[in-house]
């Protein structure tokens, strides 16, 4: 189990040895299972939310950011090929 699973199973443990006792004193029932499902389906759509913000585009920023970054990418790329050329050329000249 890593570490996040440990945190998300600790956040549901405590939940039902706390927090339903506490609700069931006051008047609200909600058994283990119950808890255990809502808990999980929070801490899924947090993740969700946070997954969406941090790998989509969402602001100006972002998308211009991206657009730089690819930028960079295809220069790198462009730069390797040149000298994976020039590794080959080298090469050839040594076998004449």
């Amino acid at each position: 189990m890593n570490k996040y699973q440990s945190i998300i199973s600790a956040v549901i443990s405590a939940a039902c040895i706390f927090l339903v006792p506490y609700l069931n004193r006051k008047g609200i029932i909600v058994d283990e299972s119950t808890m255990t499902t809502v808990i999980a389906g929070l801490i899924a759509t947090g993740a969700f939310i946070w997954t969406a913000w941090k790998n989509h585009n969402l602001t100006d920023a972002a998308y211009e950011a991206q657009l730089i970054m690819k930028e960079l990418k295809e220069c790198e790329a462009e730069s390797e090929s040149e000298f994976d050329n020039d590794e080959n050329e080298i090469g050839e000249e040594g076998e004449e």
